[in-house]
């Protein structure tokens, strides 16, 4: 008879080592979330994530906040949903764009108004994408905001010359 020989498995970690390996593998977590937030709060705009419920629940908002709309992060999270913070007249498009997406079609480009905390329109450019959850339901939305107030207000003022020089034309 062949006596097949058994492949020893590796030791068992004793109770000491595993506590040692978790506490290594959180402190690498830890180390890579903190680079990742760095990360995201350096942006040249705000990086959030919503939840796709009626108001767009905002459930987090990089550092981008400060200079695009004057919030602080912490206050959009815990105080304000996205809708509340779109101008009125662009909600419906917003709407329409977010909701034809679809896993296959899920990046998106628009742009809209929001009103900062002066009170004052900001012109945002978002790019993003749909996340959905594993029954292929919309669960959120994760992208970039660009505050483009300056090159709107120009493409606005050229459009307006546009229209005074078709004007005295006619």
């Amino acid at each position: 008879m062949v006596e097949m020989k058994r492949q020893s498995s590796p030791p068992c970690l004793n109770h000491d080592q595993r506590v040692v390996q978790l506490e290594k593998t959180n402190q690498d977590l830890l180390r890579r979330l903190e680079q990742l937030s760095s990360l995201l709060d350096h942006l040249p705009g705000m990086a959030f994530r919503c939840l796709y419920d009626k108001d767009l629940t905002i459930e987090y908002a990089s550092e981008g906040s400060r200079n695009i709309l004057g919030y602080d992060p912490e206050k959009i999270v815990s105080g304000y949903a996205f809708r509340q913070l779109v101008h009125k007249e662009d909600q419906a498009q917003n709407k329409k764009i977010i909701a034809g997406l679809t896993k296959k079609n899920n990046r998106y480009n628009m742009t809209y108004r929001m009103r900062a905390a002066s009170g004052e329109d900001r012109w945002i450019h978002e790019q993003g994408v749909a996340v959905f959850s594993g029954n292929g339901e919309l669960a959120a939305i994760e992208g970039l905001l660009t505050d483009i107030t300056e090159q709107k207000m120009r493409e606005i003022k050229l459009h307006e010359e546009n229209r005074r020089l078709w004007s005295s034309i006619k």
